[in-house]
Order: structure tokens, then sequence, then C-alpha cells
């Protein structure tokens, strides 16, 4: 191989002037051991998010308990503290990810959860210090989930994407069963007990991750469309890694001695920022956030259901409250399996709308439970066997559809406003349940409309910004304008037109 090229794809171009793309290698190597393994270290993040937040949310009362708080204002603030630190580590993952790679807001998360949490084990008895450190765990659980669906997402073959992704559906189910464990172990009750010790269990995962990622291959390099567009030798390292992992020996790349790549394609956040206010990626961004915004409201709203769920169970009432979080965990399994079949075998579009219209169904049903009809019962087996395609769906999207150099940014604003849906959910919840019913299927119905103001990426080969000066601004191409800004702003920083750097 003699270069690498970063337009609208990464060309990787023979000493014969044969070109083959990043995603088209990829392809042709297939799924095996490599993605198997990035699958592990991505779905981590997963497990440790929902591990810490259904944790907190358990140990509520034992908190409010030891620190004596009386005020619903001191109690809300323990969810609040979490939510927050969520929301801002998952802003902070988007510069992060695209100026410094992949695995820094991962590594940085997965060491900072098991500190954070060894902090809140032996902290004092300050409610305002406790309050820092729940927000400090929410911020670094935050921080690795866009880098860590990009992640997955950029080193798997285009028609194993969707399944992949909804696999990730089990690193989820896998987190509340992990926490919820921990309760019924040491707090049946949720009521007393040594909760600091449940915040232990819940981050043993990330412990775990933590050395499992020191000792895999995969954590040698980034991810190939990123160490593309920043124009590092270590691409060819690494498209060798996954073939010799995946047993495919004979697709490995030579590199010639003078092997260069143009670096044309790498931007800083702060020049990446202004292109997402730009048509056509400006409109993608909102209707994601929106998307987002339903899917975390509905999802984290639901969990006050699932004990009247279980109430309308003959013999199931008897069943400590750690117990039924488990079981709630637990029949979401069948939908993982549901969302795996529609990704493969449905365009993106449409398997978004029918599961967050079939939410919207669940919904309506769910008011039965609310009434004290067992009827409603099955409204909640509906939800669970929906919400998961609804859930990873959007997940994936964000990644399909923005540019190499701007995903990880863009990933974080959409993922952060969806992250005030966590919020929003208590507040409706709290002052009328058939209300926060109603909104939910009135956002999943909107959801499953405004997903058609989206390309439809179904086994689409990931992009990047085309930022060649000699390419034409006005082709019929969806990032006209983005490229446009991109050359000027390229042009004007170090001349027209893009040099090759020589790699040693």
């Amino acid at each position: 191989m003699s270069r690498i090229e970063v337009h609208q794809q990464t060309d990787l171009v023979d000493d014969d002037g044969q070109k083959d793309t990043v995603g088209g290698r990829i392809n042709e190597i297939g799924f095996g051991s490599y993605q198997i393994q990035v699958f592990i270290l991505s779905s981590g993040f997963i497990v440790a998010e929902a591990s810490a937040l259904m944790t907190i949310s358990g140990t509520v009362a034992a908190i409010t308990e030891e620190f004596g708080i009386g005020s619903a204002l001191g109690q809300s603030m323990i969810m609040i503290s979490a939510f927050t630190g969520l929301g801002l580590g998952t802003i902070a993952s988007g510069p992060l990810g695209d100026s410094f790679g992949r695995r820094v807001p991962m590594l940085i998360g997965y060491v900072c959860v098991v500190l954070v949490s060894g902090l809140i084990f032996v902290a004092s008895e300050n409610i305002v210090g406790l309050y820092i450190l729940l927000g400090f765990l929410g911020f670094f659980g935050g921080i690795g989930i866009p880098a860590a669906m990009i992640t997955l997402s950029e080193v798997t073959p285009s028609k194993w994407r969707g399944v992949s992704t909804a696999a990730m559906g089990l690193a989820f189910t896998l987190g509340e069963f992990w926490a919820a464990l921990g309760l019924m172990l040491v707090m049946p009750d949720l009521q007393a007990g040594h909760w600091r010790v449940v915040v232990l269990w819940a981050a043993l995962p990330a412990m775990f991750l933590l050395f499992f990622a020191i000792l895999s291959r995969v954590s040698r390099y980034d991810t190939p469309p990123f160490l593309a567009v920043i124009g590092s030798m270590e691409l060819v390292d690494c498209m060798n890694l996954i073939a010799e992992m995946n047993g495919r020996p004979e697709l490995r790349l030579e590199a010639g001695s003078s092997l260069s790549v143009e670096k044309k394609g790498a931007l800083s956040w702060a020049r990446a920022l202004p292109l997402l206010t730009r048509w056509p990626l400006q409109m993608y961004g909102i209707t994601l956030a929106f998307i987002f915004f339903a899917k975390d409201f509905t999802f984290y709203g639901m969990g006050v259901f699932w004990p009247l769920a279980w109430a309308q169970v003959p013999g199931l009432q008897a069943l400590s409250s750690a117990s039924e979080m488990m079981l709630s965990s637990l029949i979401g399994i069948p939908g993982i399996a549901v969302a795996m079949g529609l990704m493969y075998s449905l365009p993106r579009r449409q398997a978004l709308a029918l599961s967050a219209f079939m939410c919207a169904v669940a919904s309506i049903a769910l008011r039965q439970l609310e009434e004290g009809r067992w009827q409603g019962f099955a409204g909640v087996l509906l939800f669970k066997l929906c919400f998961s395609t609804w859930q990873m769906m959007t997940m994936l999207l964000p990644s399909e559809i923005f540019p190499t150099q701007v995903r990880t940014l863009a990933y974080a604003l959409v993922a952060a406003t969806g992250r005030l849906g966590t919020l929003a959910a208590p507040i409706f919840v709290t002052n009328s349940r058939m209300g926060f019913l109603s909104a939910c299927t009135f956002l999943a119905c909107l959801s499953g409309l405004f997903v058609h103001l989206l390309p439809e990426t179904k086994d689409c080969e990931l992009g990047n910004i085309d930022s060649c000066p000699s390419s034409d601004p006005a082709a019929d191409s969806e990032l006209a304008l983005v490229k446009r800004e991109l050359a000027e702003q390229q042009a004007a920083a170090a001349g027209y037109g893009a040099v090759a750097h020589k790699l040693k």
C-alpha cells in the first residue's frame, strides 16, 4: 500500500493505484474475535452506567436515613446529583473522543468509576460531599458511553452493525441485574443496610473490564476511522490486527516504504462544533436529540410501574423490592432478541418507528395497571418486548449518520439532551402517573414520525467529512455545505490544498 486518502470515505491505495476503503476492508475481513473483544470492552460502560444508576436509586432510602435528610428536595438531590453528572460526563466525552481518540474517555471512565466508588465507601457523613461524589460517579459513568457505542460501530462490518448494537442491550440488562443482585444480598427491602457496600458492588464490573482492557490486544490501537482522519500509520497496524485476530491473515496490508497519508481530515472539536450547526447536520442533530429525550424520559419513568405490575401477579406479592428489580430487568431479555432480529432485517427508520409505536400502545395499556386491573400486565410485556429496539436503534443512529471528524461530539450533544429526560420523568411521575403515560404515548408517536427526517443508513459505510479542496461543492451530496466550510477553514489556516505527510 502506498498511501491513505481521507475523503468522504477513507481510501487505501496500493502501488498500482487501486483503491479499497477502510469500511470495505473491514467488511471483507468480517466479524470475529476482534469485534467480540471490542464488544466486551464497550459493553462494560453500559453495564457500569445501568448498575450505578439502579444502585443509587435503590439506596435512596438508606442514604436518607443515615444522613438524616428530612426535606423532599434533599432526598431528590441524591438522584439529581447522579443524573446531572451523567449528563455532563456525556457532553465531556465529545471533545475528548474526537480530539484524543475513542479510547481516552473510556479509559478515564473505567478508572475513575472505581476510584469514586471507593471514595463514596469511605466518605464521611457530610451530605454536600456525598452529593458531589455522586455527581462525579455519574460524570465518569457517562463519559465513556458515546465513545463506547461509536467504537463498536466503527470496527464492526456494516452488515452486523445493527445486530452487535442491539446485543449491547444485554449490557443494560446485565447492569440492572448486577445492581439488583447486590441490593438483594445486602439490603433486600431497600430501606436499611450497608448501602456503601452495594456501591462498591456496582463498581466491580468496571474494575474487571479495566483489567481486561489491559490484557486485550484490541486496546492497543484506536478505531480505524479515527486513525485515518488523524493521519496515523497505526491504521495499517490496526487493520492487520483485525485480519489476524479474525483468522484472515491473507488480508493483511503491506505498507510501502513511501507510505503517506493526507492529514487534511483531522479537526479540533472547536472547529468541528460550528459544522454541526450547518444543514443538514443541524436537522439530524435536533431530530436525534428529541428521540434521545423521548427514549430516556420513557425508560427512566417506567420504573415506577414495574412494582405495580408484580402486585397483579398471583404468588409474587411477597417478593422483596430488590427481587422485583431483578425480575423487571430479566423480562427485558426477549426484547433484546427481538431488537437483534429487527435491526438485522429491517431498515433503520422502519425498525425504530415500529418499536416506538408499539411502546406507545404499551403506554396506553399500562393505564390498566394504574387502575388496579391485571390486564395492564400485558402492557408491561409489550413494552419490554419492544423498547430495546427503540433504545438501541436510537443509540446506533448517531454513529452511522455523523461523519468521523465530529461523530463523538455530535453523539455526546444529542445524548446529553436525552439525559434531560431522566430529570423530567420523575417530576411527571410524581405529579400524575396518568399524565406521565400520556406523555410517553405522545413522545413515542412523535419519535416514530420524526425518525423519517433522518437518512436511511442500514448497511452503509461510515463516512468522513470530505475536505478535499478539489471536490465539487455543488455535487449532489447531503454534506456539500459542510465540505465547503471545512475547505474554507483549512485554506485560511494552512493555505489552499492538502499536504501529504511521510510516515516513518
